[in-house]
């Protein structure tokens, strides 16, 4: 050691220690990498999430930003009034004066100038009564892109072709009000709308303005969309496809084009009041990210709110929207995840660091003796402190760069610092913290050390600090929730703490009952038969990290596999939820869903159908109530089948309503009914619906009907076939279900207006969102790291007391100990210390599942009203078996063997 400064350690001493110990190193340089990995991929998955769920969620319909402008009915008409240019020029200053944050995720708007109903004869076409009546609505679209302006009759615009025809080109400057005879309109006719009214280019359309007066409307093209998805399009969806419109009777809604050059005479033959202009602007998502979405919220309930702060010429406008709620929504569900992912992280965090405690702790013991040495010859306990940190920083840039490296290799993006930094810093200062604590104590004598006044209270505090910290946390987690955490998760660090906290409050409790625990178990192995438990017993050791250590990662990967398996049950149970079946069918109220389909499907083997017809808005009058109601009018019968078939349970009653009707309080026939929303002691119920007011005889409460939405506040539940034997006449069907192995297959082929929403593909686009398969694979990767640093705490426990064990083995051979007893001892001196903390590990897990399930908010990506129910997976035990594993693996190593012997260790057992 010569030539070394005073009082420090040779670097070439400290580097063959680390030689020395590299198997000791390598561990750490693994587990360093492990928690690394995990800190710098979880953020980066969960920010990646956060911006797929925001891009995902304004995909969503209704997220489009529309402004719109009705004038009143003082102002002048003309040729001036709603043109092509006047449109767009508004639609220019409107992208202009939008606010930086709106502007910079929008689309340019989509100018629309959408006149009012008008009647147009009627139409008889497949999938219509006869005779059905013909609403038409005149509409001028134009895009406003960095191009120009583009009218969507214009063939250089992309949005249309012409089959027959060309674009309407008449323009009327101005039109002469003193001549006689309508002002001719020129308009466009898709081919859809062309085939449903009969009409081709040439013909004259029979269309009657507001006051019944006719009006002169010449088909001059027929065209076909180029892509009928195109958002420009969604001011007017029936200018491209005609559509069923809802109401008392079937009415057909299609839509004329106009061009810029007929817009003004369209514009004439109708008041002022009556026209709409638009400027839709569709969001584009690739522009949204998860940062800019609250800006973008706040932006867009600022122009909800005042939307005269766009400046725009004439009427004052308004501002309709879903998107700032989307985001919110979205925001929400991102928040959740966040704080449940750092849950599960934090705790694997916490399990490492005390593995990286051990691994350091029997390090620094192996080096006692080096230590005490170093120390004799002058060496200060800041100088090995500064030996082990720099030994430590080796160790941190070896395991954290290899974790950084293969977090970038899986999840690309910025280094989240925040969040890889602590764990880090923790594990940097553990080796010097134990090396000075073992020098310091290598050379105090025994008198010293146990003079000190309060080292008997240490203990007790600490593990009182720790109980009733757990005990705070998982109290403030239950109130509050998870999702409060998100926000600052390092402000709430407690809180995201809590499992971790308690299942190490469950350790220290274990480790004051263990020592007393191994009494007993001496005292019973020495009235026992043969060597093997007595000396096991006599050696068995009550260590305090191995314990922690082995208690947190049993408990924390029972939660992690408790979760992953109560979510996935979760959307399974919300799937059948949502869809009511495995198959739900839907059609618009006029004509309803066909009833030779329904018999159709309810005739196809194995599969049980039921239908309904659901109406929202209607009222339910008498007996001191007025409520606006959803009634839903249900197949009963075959209802309480489906049900009993599927695992959405039975809705109690339904049998009830299929029961001869009665006689209402006025002599009307009334009908059965369960209700749910209305005082129970409520009389001379009836129903207001289509003009009618049907009697009701409440014969019970409403049960929770799988309708795929939050249930209404009044809801009135009857039979469908009773409410048409009350009205007199059918009750078309709206919703059906289907359950059964072909459910699936037997919607194959569908009439048009009818949509099917499969269970199965519902489930599987619940599981692929971006947060919910986020979620997924932060579990998956706890359960894997905590399985790992489980066999690392077995492994390293082991290798402390390896020593000591051989020997005591050598001993034992020289009392004439056989050689194969020799394996049983080690296998029952190794067995308690691990089985015990485990299955006490794994019962916290159980508890701690059971008390977190609800405030992590998991109905967030199971899609349920409700937290989903804990489902406890069998194979939380596979970690104890796994723990075996473990130790039969240290146990063939130890084990002695014939040669391995050495005569010199025998002799001086000897």
């Amino acid at each position: 050691m010569t030539g070394r400064r005073a009082g420090g350690v040779p670097v070439g001493h400290v580097a063959r220690q680390a030689w020395a110990a590299r198997g000791l190193l390598a561990t750490a340089v693994v587990v360093l990498a492990l928690v690394t990995f995990l800190a710098a991929a979880a953020p980066r998955l969960l920010d990646r999430a956060a911006t797929d769920e925001v891009r995902a969620a304004v995909g969503a319909e209704g997220s489009a930003l529309v402004v719109t402008t009705r004038e009143d009915g003082d102002s002048v008409q003309g040729p001036d009034l709603g043109t092509a240019d006047a449109l767009t020029g508004t639609a220019r200053l409107l992208a202009t004066n939008l606010p930086d944050a709106v502007g910079d995720v929008v689309a340019p708007p989509v100018a629309a100038l959408v006149g009012p109903e008008l009647r147009a004869g009627t139409v008889l076409r497949q999938g219509a009564a006869a005779s059905t009546p013909v609403l038409l609505r005149f509409a001028y679209l134009a895009t406003t892109g960095r191009s120009g302006p583009g009218d969507v009759t214009d063939p250089e615009a992309g949005a249309v072709t012409w089959e027959s025809g060309a674009a309407p080109s008449t323009a009327l400057e101005p039109p002469d009000p003193s001549a006689p005879g309508p002002v001719p309109i020129e308009v466009g006719l898709s081919a859809e709308v062309a085939d449903a009214l009969g009409v081709q280019v040439g013909d004259t359309l029979e269309v009657e303005d507001l006051d019944g007066g006719p009006l002169d409307v010449r088909v001059v093209g027929v065209f076909r969309a180029v892509d009928p998805s195109d958002p420009v399009w969604r001011p007017a969806p029936t200018a491209v496809e005609p559509q069923v419109l809802g109401g008392r009777a079937a009415r057909i809604g299609v839509t004329a084009l106009t061009s810029a050059l007929s817009v003004p005479a369209a514009r004439a033959a109708v008041p002022a009041d009556r026209t709409t202009t638009s400027y839709t602007l569709d969001v584009v998502p690739a522009a949204l990210d998860a940062a800019s979405s609250d800006e973008v919220a706040r932006a867009v309930r600022a122009l909800v709110a005042s939307p005269s702060t766009l400046g725009l010429p004439g009427p004052p406008p308004a501002v309709s929207t879903r998107l700032d709620r989307l985001l919110d929504e979205a925001r929400d569900r991102t928040a959740a995840t966040t704080a449940q992912s750092a849950v599960v992280a934090s705790g694997v965090v916490a399990t490492a660091l005390l593995v990286l405690v051990l691994s350091s702790s029997l390090l620094v013991r192996r080096r006692a003796t080096v230590l005490a040495h170093q120390r004799a010859l002058g060496a200060t306990l800041p100088a090995l402190a500064r030996a082990a940190a720099a030994e430590a920083l080796v160790l941190l840039v070896l395991g954290g760069g290899v974790g950084l490296v293969l977090a970038a290799l899986v999840v690309p993006g910025p280094v989240p610092w925040a969040w890889v930094l602590p764990p880090l810093v923790l594990a940097a200062l553990v080796p010097p913290v134990l090396t000075a604590r073992t020098a310091a104590h290598t050379d105090a004598p025994p008198p010293a050390r146990g003079a000190r006044p309060g080292t008997a209270l240490r203990r007790p505090l600490a593990e009182v600090t720790v109980v009733l910290l757990a005990a705070g946390a998982l109290a403030t987690l239950r109130g509050r929730g998870a999702a409060s955490a998100a926000d600052d998760l390092g402000a709430d660090l407690v809180v995201v703490l809590a499992p971790a906290l308690v299942a190490a409050a469950v350790a220290v409790l274990l480790l004051r009952l263990l020592p007393p625990l191994a009494r007993w178990w001496r005292a019973a192995a020495a009235r026992m038969r043969g060597p093997v438990p007595l000396v096991a017993a006599a050696r068995t050791p009550v260590a305090v990290v191995p314990v922690l250590a082995l208690v947190l990662a049993t408990a924390l990967l029972t939660v992690v596999l408790s979760l992953q398996t109560t979510v996935r049950a979760g959307q399974e149970a919300g799937s059948w939820t949502a869809v009511g079946g495995d198959v739900r069918l839907d059609a618009a109220p006029d004509p309803g869903l066909p009833e030779d389909l329904l018999d159709d499907l309810a005739a196809e083997p194995g599969v049980t159908a039921a239908a309904a017809r659901v109406v929202d808005g209607t009222q339910v009058l008498g007996g001191g109530v007025d409520e606006t109601a959803r009634l839903v009018a249900i197949d009963a019968d075959a209802e309480a089948r489906l049900l009993a078939r599927s695992p959405v349970g039975d809705a109690p009653g339904l049998a009830v309503l299929a029961a001869a009707p009665g006689a209402g309080a006025d002599g009307a026939t009334a009908v059965p009914a369960l209700v749910a929303g209305v005082p129970a002691d409520a009389t001379g119920l009836h129903v207001a619906w289509q003009g009618d007011s049907v009697p009701l005889d409440v014969v019970g409460a409403a049960p929770a009907l799988p309708l795929g939405d939050e249930a209404a506040p009044v809801t009135v539940v009857v039979d469908r076939a009773a409410l048409a034997a009350a009205l007199g006449r059918p009750v078309a069907a709206t919703d059906a279900w289907l359950t059964g192995p072909g459910a699936a297959q037997a919607v194959t082929d569908l009439p048009d207006g009818v949509t099917a929403t499969v269970r199965t593909a519902w489930l599987a686009d619940v599981r692929v969102a971006p947060t919910a398969a986020t979620f997924s694979h932060v579990l998956r990767a706890a359960a894997a790291v905590l399985a790992v640093l489980g066999v690392l705490v077995v492994v390293l426990a082991a290798a402390a007391g390896a020593p000591a064990r051989r020997r005591a083995l050598v001993q034992l051979r020289v009392l004439g100990l056989p050689r194969r007893v020799g394996a049983r001892v080690v296998l029952a001196e190794l067995v308690g210390p691990v089985l015990v903390p485990a299955l006490a590990g794994i019962g916290t897990g159980i508890a701690l599942s059971a008390a977190v399930v609800v405030p992590l908010g998991l109905q967030s990506l199971t899609h349920q009203a409700v937290a989903p129910a804990l489902v406890l997976p069998w194979w939380v035990l596979a970690s104890v078996l796994g723990l075996a594993g473990a130790v039969a693996g240290v146990v063939a190593v130890e084990r002695p063997r014939a040669g391995n012997e050495r005569l010199s260790e025998v002799m001086r057992s000897g």
